[in-house]
């Protein structure tokens, strides 16, 4: 079974995820790590945590994103993350566009890289230069005298 629980802060903020430990044990959790999630928006030191339901495995990412949605918390923008979104290929294709745009430079630098990779790979071990000739045998030249005694 999973947990699906709140985190309250001082200040009043909420923060809801889900897990399979004990409450106890994830409220230590985030206590340690506060910096590594949405809760590091929340007085971490100074919170309590409740249950708000369990559920399966299997409905567990929906039942979050129920929460999310009920009460007001800090990890919203997490829904936009979630498959089960309905505008999460949307979103996700928008994000790519802006990563792509902000980030060129450093891409067409990477792409650069990873070409001239491949090619040293396909010289030395044969196959296609060109991936829009897929007629082309892609198999490694390979002499089977080698494995002849």
């Amino acid at each position: 079974m999973v947990s699906v629980y709140c985190l309250t802060d001082i200040n009043g903020k909420n923060y809801v995820g889900t897990t399979k430990a004990t409450l106890k044990d994830r409220h230590t959790n985030h206590k340690k790590n506060s910096n590594k999630s949405s809760s590091k928006y929340l007085d971490v030191k100074n919170t309590t945590i409740r249950l708000l339901e369990t559920c399966n495995e299997s409905n567990r990412s929906e039942r979050e994103c129920y929460w999310i949605n009920k009460i007001d918390c800090v990890n919203k923008n997490k829904l936009d993350k979630k498959p089960s979104n309905p505008r999460w290929k949307e979103i996700k294709r928008e994000y790519n566009l802006t990563y792509a745009k902000k980030n060129k430079d450093k891409l067409r630098k990477l792409n650069t890289i990873y070409n001239r990779k491949i090619r040293d790979y396909q010289k030395t071990w044969g196959g296609v230069l060109d991936s829009r000739r897929q007629n082309d045998n892609n198999l490694l030249m390979i002499d089977p005298n080698l494995f002849l005694e």
